[in-house]
């Protein structure tokens, strides 16, 4: 996402992540500031965010990491008409509390998103690999499917971002 608005202009892109070296490869995707999970608490990261964007608030936000919580934390990150975009939850979580004056306050919109059917956005994801601006080979490791079970479960990814597995 990241990368995607990046190419596509965007001037300020704030990444959030508890991985450092998520958020140093985001810098080298295009994120111009990053927060450290780790080293802030919620209500930090809220003021840093509108620190960033001259009190405003983000404009959009991507919650992409599949912890109920955080969403409530977007929503509070964003600027009056701000739009969220959840594409974080492909599996139950579990729920998320939020709350709805202040998504009607603000006038936030909120669209999610499972696994793009509705998009075309795999024909621009093909797009912008083309054109090999970004360096996508830090993204992905190859594993064999035969170790699922250990790369899904028990986490062992060698510090890999996205595993991909061959048959």
């Amino acid at each position: 996402m990241i990368a995607a608005f990046s190419l596509a202009g965007a001037q300020k892109i704030i990444a959030i992540d508890i991985a450092l070296e998520r958020l140093e490869l985001a810098k080298e995707f295009g994120a111009t500031d990053l927060i450290d999970i780790k080293r802030s608490d919620e209500l930090q990261r809220i003021n840093e965010v509108k620190k960033l964007t001259d009190d405003l608030g983000a404009g959009i936000l991507i919650e992409a990491c599949g912890v109920p919580e955080t969403i409530s934390e977007g929503i509070n990150m964003l600027r009056r008409g701000g739009k969220l975009f959840e594409l974080g939850h492909a599996f139950y979580a579990g729920l998320a509390k939020i709350d709805p004056y202040t998504i009607c306050r603000n006038e936030i919109e909120i669209l999610g998103i499972y696994v793009y059917p509705s998009s075309n956005s795999f024909l621009h994801a093909v797009k912008l690999l083309n054109e090999n601006k970004l360096p996508y080979e830090k993204l992905t490791k190859i594993f064999s499917l035969d170790n699922y079970r250990e790369i899904i479960f028990e986490k062992k990814t060698e510090g890999t971002i996205k595993p991909v597995f061959r048959l």
